[in-house]
C-alpha cells in the first residue's frame, strides 16, 4: 500500500511540473489559517458528529502547489486519554488553468484515531470560467473506501459594493 501511495503522490507531482507551465500566474507564495465552529460535522452527506464542532485548519501555497492540514475537534468524545480530535486531513493539491478552463488534481490523506481505519483518495476538478462558473471534482478513495464520488456544482457571484 505504501508503494501505491508513493507512485500516487509522484504522479500528481508529475502532473504539475508537466502542467505547471500552462499557467500564466507567477508563482506567489500565501497562507492561510482558520478554525471553523459547525454546529455538526457532515461530510458528503452523512452526519458524523452530534453536537457542535471545531474544525482548525492550515495551508501554503506556492504558486500552484498547494498543502493543507485539517481537523476536526469533537468534544463529546474526549476525555482524559483522548485529544477529542476525531479526524485529520492532510492535503496535496496542484492547480492551473488553460484558457477558460481550470484544473485541481490532489491527494488526501484521512487519519483518524482508530488504528486501520486511515484512507487515501486522489481527485481531478474541472470547472469552466463562464456565467454560473460550473466545475466537477472525483474523488476516487483508492484504499479503505475502494470507490468515487463525483461532485458536480454551479454557482454565481454578485459584488454588492466596490
Amino acid at each position: 500500500m505504501k508503494r501505491l501511495t508513493i507512485f500516487i503522490v509522484a504522479m500528481v507531482l508529475t502532473m504539475g511540473f508537466a502542467f505547471g507551465p500552462l499557467s500564466a500566474s507567477a508563482a506567489e507564495t500565501s497562507g492561510s489559517a482558520s478554525a471553523d465552529i459547525m454546529s455538526h460535522y457532515v461530510w458528503r452527506g452523512q452526519r458524523l458528529s452530534d453536537d457542535f464542532v471545531i474544525q482548525p485548519s492550515v495551508g501554503i501555497t506556492y504558486g500552484g502547489f498547494g498543502a493543507n492540514i485539517w481537523a476536526n475537534w469533537d468534544d463529546t468524545v474526549s476525555s482524559a486519554t483522548d485529544s477529542g480530535i476525531t479526524e485529520t486531513d492532510y492535503t496535496l493539491n496542484y492547480t492551473f488553468s488553460k484558457d477558460k478552463f481550470g484544473f485541481d488534481v490532489g491527494y488526501i490523506y484521512y487519519a483518524f484515531p482508530s488504528p486501520g481505519v486511515d484512507t487515501q483518495e486522489i481527485y481531478l476538478g474541472v470547472s469552466y470560467d463562464t456565467m454560473l462558473s460550473p466545475s466537477a471534482t472525483l474523488y476516487y478513495d483508492f484504499d479503505e473506501g475502494d470507490g468515487a464520488f463525483l461532485v458536480v456544482a454551479i454557482g454565481h457571484s454578485i459584488d454588492i459594493t466596490e
